[in-house]
């Protein structure tokens, strides 16, 4: 049996189970899939999600891919220029940020399992965890799998799409930005952002309302002169 058992290996589950294991937890960590794995998303990080990792001595020097100390916010009032000496916002990739992170994980002693998870049952010392290739038991659970989490749903709390707001993300060709846009005149009850990598932008748009917002990216990135490589959609969990 584990102290603990984290499903889903993504920043939030990975970033878990690295501190329970410092804290000197058996902790197993199981996901579905192996990683480094596509993830849909901005990949745009906060100085506060900077000092979190400095403060678990996680070091992501390596696998930053743009620093953007400009960002510009376009809003129905202007355009605003934030400017700082530090890096407003620090672009990764998901593929490789949520690996590494995972990595950090393993590296602390934390054990890995991939596995599809079909069932949860909370017993009064125990939980008892059902994959597809194996039964875990442990005396603490934590859910990190994301939208449409399982564990919420065994728990009784189980996400729907009324639930969620909706994004679409692209990449397109360029290397030559080093700043960030939001741009909230883009798209009703949500925004536009433009986020640099080193050889891409990651472009999308997000909103609470729930629709295809293909068209309005393409339109949106055809109006900057750029060619879109493809469009994926996901849902983000705000219940």
């Amino acid at each position: 049996m584990h102290d603990l058992i984290v499903i889903g290996a993504g920043p939030a589950g990975s970033t878990s189970s690295y501190i329970a294991s410092l804290l000197g937890l058996k902790t197993l960590i199981i996901d579905f899939q192996e990683f480094p794995r596509f993830k849909p998303c901005g990949g745009g990080l906060t100085v506060k999600s900077l000092k979190l990792l400095e403060s678990l001595d996680i070091d992501i020097d390596s696998i930053v891919e743009k620093y953007c100390k400009r960002v510009y916010l376009i809003t129905y009032s202007g355009v605003y220029e934030l400017v700082s000496s530090e890096p407003i916002i620090t672009t990764v990739s998901r593929e490789v940020f949520d690996k590494h992170l995972l990595q950090h994980a393993l590296d602390q002693g934390v054990e890995f399992m991939l596995d599809k998870i079909v069932s949860i049952e909370c017993r009064s010392d125990e939980v008892i965890v059902r994959g597809l290739r194996d039964i875990y038991r442990a005396k603490v659970l934590i859910g990190a799998d994301g939208a449409f989490s399982i564990t919420a749903k065994f728990l009784g709390n189980h996400v729907c799409m009324r639930d969620c707001a909706i994004a679409y993300m692209s990449y397109v060709e360029d290397s030559h930005i080093d700043y960030a846009v939001l741009d909230f005149t883009r798209i009703k009850y949500g925004y536009a952002w433009i986020f640099p990598k080193r050889n891409s932008l990651n472009i999308g748009v997000g909103s609470l309302r729930i629709e295809n917002y293909t068209k309005v990216l393409i339109d949106y990135v055809s109006e900057l002169n750029l060619k879109l490589r493809f469009v994926r959609g996901y849902p983000l969990p705000i219940k």
